[in-house]
């Protein structure tokens, strides 16, 4: 008896403590849910910070409670390239984000607010990037878009927590993940270089047979994380990379690092390097007849290096992306209505931030704007994108992109050989 009377007391001081840690238990009155009947038109339920605030509205006939959003535009920050050298690929992701915004502004925007989106150029400099966000802080956006840029995203990780509002980025680096930056507010629309730089040694290895890899890559964040997650991958499979070469984040000439690879053996070298390097690469390749296969890293499907190399260039070499938009049917009506708005071909990067943009606005729509409930219903989300392209951030916190693709390029046409899901572990 007195083992069942401690049970029972146990349970109820348990009990206890889980109703006052509940967000609605400072008030004895349950909240109202959206679509309940209200009486009042205007009138606003005000919840915590982890539900969302409703507001009395006219939808036909009847008054119901519906999402409360603050009269006025709806503010998105927007930390991206418009400068610099980085400009050109800022160039994609910027036209998937305008392409977006364009639409459901010109539709009503988003339950009659309006899009403000708040631009702060970022440049080529990791000081530059931090100073994008302090910028961006003082308009009180609502969530903010960044870039693919693996280094900036680690400057501005402190500010991000600081301004404590979702951030989305498509950085590569392994290293970007929510527990090991300690931000609850990071998340990833692109698939790590854990998932692309094991889908290319699989690929390599299982598929081409190669045997002998070198791998070059810059000497950044994105270039060091995905040089050590190939390292690991040739590992498990039994192999040693040739050799490891490094240069500099806008190098212009990479012609002794490839000599040197090739003199080390190399049948394939690797490339995992930002667009215009990858440019720089593909040309040189084919200046110094290397007689070495390549394959690019996620640079290989972006319209940044697709104008800057010949067919020649391109003919025969591979890539480990993150999905070739431009070779996938399910997205070739989108392809051409992006043609129309932008007068130029998109690549993944324009659909990722279209995509977005659009889940944003759903996002807002269904849960307002308060940080808390908006990172709650990210974490829940599941959505498919342009053609085939598909996010799940249910798997694990901040990450949503699961895949990688292996193209290779025939002239200037490409082809998609596999697509690799690689799960959590």
């Amino acid at each position: 008896m007195k083992k069942s009377i401690s049970l029972t007391v146990a349970w109820v001081a348990v009990s206890a403590l889980t109703i006052a840690m509940a967000p609605q238990a400072t008030s004895a009155v349950a909240a109202p849910k959206v679509g309940a009947t209200c009486t009042k038109v205007n009138a606003k339920s005000v919840a915590g910070a982890y539900q969302s605030d409703l507001i009395c509205a006219k939808v036909g006939k009847k008054l119901v409670y519906k999402i409360y959003i603050p009269k006025g535009p709806i503010k998105i920050g927007f930390s991206a390239a418009v400068t610099g050298t980085n400009a050109l690929l800022g160039q994609s992701y910027r036209g998937g984000v305008a392409y977006a915004v364009s639409q459901i502004n010109a539709a009503g925007g988003i339950d009659g607010h309006q899009i403000d989106l708040v631009t702060a150029d970022g440049g080529d400099t990791n000081p530059g990037w931090v100073n994008s966000l302090n910028v961006l802080a003082e308009e009180n956006p609502v969530m903010i878009l960044a870039h693919p840029h693996s280094s900036a995203v680690i400057a501005q990780n402190d500010m991000v927590n600081k301004i404590g509002v979702p951030y989305f980025m498509s950085g590569g680096s392994v290293a970007l993940t929510q527990e090991k930056l300690k931000n609850q507010w990071l998340f990833r629309v692109s698939p790590s270089d854990g998932i692309s730089g094991v889908a290319a040694i699989d690929y390599a290895v299982d598929t081409l047979k190669y045997t002998k890899i070198g791998i070059l890559a810059d000497n950044t964040a994105y270039g060091i994380d995905g040089t050590a997650v190939m390292v690991a991958a040739l590992k498990k499979k039994g192999l040693t990379a040739v050799g490891t070469e490094s240069h500099e984040l806008f190098a212009t000439d990479v012609s002794a690092q490839l000599l040197k690879l090739r003199a080390a053996g190399a049948q394939l070298i690797i490339g995992w390097s930002i667009p215009v390097v990858t440019a720089t690469t593909l040309r040189q390749v084919q200046e110094l007849k290397l007689g070495v296969d390549y394959m690019g890293g996620r640079s290989m499907a972006l319209t940044a290096v697709l104008g800057l190399v010949t067919k020649a260039q391109l003919n025969g070499a591979f890539g480990a992306v993150d999905n070739a938009v431009a070779a996938d049917p399910a997205a070739a009506a989108w392809v051409k209505a992006y043609k129309r708005f932008a007068g130029k071909d998109p690549d993944f990067f324009t659909a990722q931030y279209y995509d977005l943009v659009y889940m944003m606005k759903n996002w807002i729509l269904k849960n307002g704007v308060k940080p808390a409930v908006l990172r709650s219903a990210i974490l829940k989300t599941k959505y498919n994108g342009v053609g085939t392209g598909t996010y799940d951030f249910t798997r694990a916190p901040g990450e949503s992109n699961w895949s990688a693709q292996i193209v290779k390029y025939s002239g200037e046409t490409v082809q998609v050989l596999k697509t690799i899901t690689i799960a959590p572990n």
